[in-house]
């Protein structure tokens, strides 16, 4: 089954959201999020998440699709907000629940264990314990 999610990056100036079909639950954003930190570069985390994850696709905006069940935002500061989107089918509604506040790393760390145990922003790498 698939979990869609949109990743939303707000760095160089301008707001960049991409859309991914699958994987979108916590973990999977956390290894989406740790391949992107290893692929580092000037050209912002946008492009670093496209270029590590390739089934990644720009889309218009978080709510461009109406069936993602996750939407991440990251700021430039590598301040990350998560939101996870609760439907109610008999009354056609969508409600946002934010999950998770504070860096990426620290969301790597919390949900990537299946990725990685532990990961040290610092060091750069993972440590299985």
């Amino acid at each position: 089954m698939s979990t869609r999610a949109t990743y939303q990056f707000n760095d160089h100036g301008c707001t960049t959201t991409v859309y991914v079909h699958h994987d979108g639950y916590p973990q999977g954003a956390a290894a989406y999020f740790l391949a992107m930190h290893h692929a580092r570069s000037s050209k912002g985390r946008a492009v670093d998440f496209i270029r590590a994850n390739d089934r990644a696709e720009i889309t218009k905006s978080h709510d461009a699709h109406g069936d993602t069940e996750y939407q991440y935002t990251i700021k430039k500061d590598g301040e990350l907000k998560a939101v996870r989107i609760l439907r109610d089918f008999s009354k056609d509604t969508r409600t946002k629940e934010i999950f998770f506040t504070g860096q990426y790393t620290e969301f790597i760390n919390l949900f990537g264990h299946e990725t990685c145990a532990v990961f040290d922003p610092l060091l750069e790498e993972c440590h299985h314990e």
